[in-house]
């Protein structure tokens, strides 16, 4: 359901340091108003990076593989993997393929209320003006399952317009495979749908001729989202099954979707790349965080891999594109540590939620022991999304997230996008704020003593409305 917010109750909190109260409101809306795939998977990631710091990749400690767990060890994780796999499609048949090739999964995807939904694509999408060249789009080829029908089929976590959507739940699957002691739903373990998603991937999905795996499913299309969604899992499969060719191959998508979508002017990346369901060529913010984040997660992924020590030209090559976008992006920022819709175009309104997000990546320079470079940024956009929560725990000032080009009321990414920031800081200030200036910090000082009053209106009654 989505959520009504009365108008009284929108104003924003003065505290520039949210507090634990105030956070755990802010997650709790992003995890009940999550119900597509792509907003899933980033409620998985956030689980990990926020809660189960020593799981995620960007952990210090543990290696990869992971430990084996108990489901009582990770409960969230295991919710969200279990209803991921109770959602896969019974008989799932490629939009991509000439011929009507299935492949028969655990149980039907699930529209209904509560349940996983897939991703809707807008039937028109108005291109907002902006200063950008637009990118020649390349030849489609063939998927190679229609090439050789020798290879797997396999198919999507759940049945999707978005072939890379479903995959951003895929680490969750993977986690979750840790702890289930080998448990089938419907008749699949997690690994063996976490290897047709991977099959699917590899086999089912269109490409064009610098071999990007298209982020639709029926046609050929690069979207900056796909690198937040199919690198990272690909990346952490190989790690976990000692393949790194995968590893590899999460390195190469990110290099072709490069190719594809950055401006050679401004070094950001375009929101798409042409095709026939969608278009928009533009510098849109939130493509551009997703990208930057997920080229950290991949990055972060190899560095705990055992193959680290021979793909360190590759780690180093992500460095340098993450802090591509990064570096550009603070050049476009507000006075109070924001960025715009489309983040060169001067005219347009402010998103706090891919401000956030961009936030989490500089962050996560410092925590990877990469650069400080991007830390006073990153600490000045973190403080800017974070006034921008409302008294009642959700994230304003944000884009439509099903309507890109549009302000928003709420996200339930965005508020998911606020706490991966917290989760970043934490971790940086756990390692004693590396490169900061002292007393440069905004989020340091009196903001994070303010009294919680996401914790004072609950505890007069106030409520939020809901449809």
């Amino acid at each position: 359901m989505r959520a009504i917010i009365p108008a009284a109750l929108l104003a924003t909190v003065n505290a520039v340091h949210l507090t634990p109260n105030q956070l755990n409101t802010v997650w709790e809306h992003a995890v009940r108003m999550s119900n597509f795939s792509w907003e899933n998977g980033t409620i998985g990631e956030t689980w990990l990076e926020w809660k189960y710091p020593h799981l995620s990749v960007f952990s210090s400690t543990a290696p990869l593989p992971l430990p084996d767990l108990t489901p009582d060890q990770v409960p969230e994780i295991m919710q969200l993997a279990e209803d991921t796999l109770a959602n896969r499609p019974v008989n799932f048949t490629n939009p991509a393929l000439p011929t009507n090739i299935s492949a028969t999964g655990a149980n039907a995807s699930s529209t209904s209320e509560g349940g996983l939904r897939r991703r809707q694509t807008p039937t028109s999408v108005p291109v907002p003006t902006a200063s950008t060249s637009t990118a020649t789009s390349s030849t489609p080829l063939l998927v190679p399952l229609a090439a050789n029908s020798q290879l797997p089929h396999g198919q999507p976590l759940l049945e999707d317009g978005a072939a890379g959507d479903p995959a951003s739940l895929g680490v969750t699957v993977l986690v979750a495979d840790k702890a289930s002691s080998g448990t089938l739903i419907k008749g699949v373990s997690f690994m063996q749908a976490a290897q047709s998603q991977v099959d699917y991937l590899l086999y089912g999905v269109p490409r064009n001729e610098q071999g990007a795996i298209s982020h639709r499913a029926a046609t050929f299309q690069l979207w900056a989202d796909n690198v937040y969604m199919v690198p990272p899992f690909l990346a952490y499969f190989g790690a976990i099954t000692n393949n790194q060719t995968l590893l590899q191959t999460a390195f190469d998508q990110i290099s072709a979707y490069r190719q594809g979508l950055q401006d050679p002017e401004t070094k950001l990346w375009r929101h798409m790349s042409p095709g026939p369901e969608a278009e928009d060529p533009n510098l849109w913010a939130t493509g551009n965080a997703w990208a930057a984040a997920g080229i950290l997660r991949v990055l972060a992924t190899i560095k705990r891999s055992q193959f680290a020590e021979g793909m360190g030209d590759q780690v180093t090559q992500l460095q340098v594109w993450a802090a591509e976008i990064l570096g550009a992006s603070k050049e476009y920022m507000t006075h109070d540590g924001l960025l715009r819709n489309y983040i060169n175009n001067a005219s347009d309104f402010v998103d706090a939620a891919a401000t956030a997000l961009m936030a989490s990546a500089g962050l996560r320079m410092a925590t990877l022991n990469l650069t400080n470079d991007h830390v006073d940024a990153a600490t000045k956009m973190l403080a800017g999304a974070s006034r921008n929560v409302n008294s009642t725990g959700y994230l304003t000032n944000v884009t439509d997230p099903y309507s890109f080009h549009q302000p928003g009321t709420v996200s339930p990414e965005g508020n998911a996008f606020v706490v991966l920031g917290y989760a970043a800081y934490n971790d940086w200030e756990k390692m004693g704020k590396p490169g900061n200036t002292r007393g440069k910090d905004p989020l340091s000082g009196a903001g994070r003593a303010g009294a919680s009053l996401v914790g004072v209106l609950l505890a007069v009654g106030v409520g939020v409305a809901a449809m």
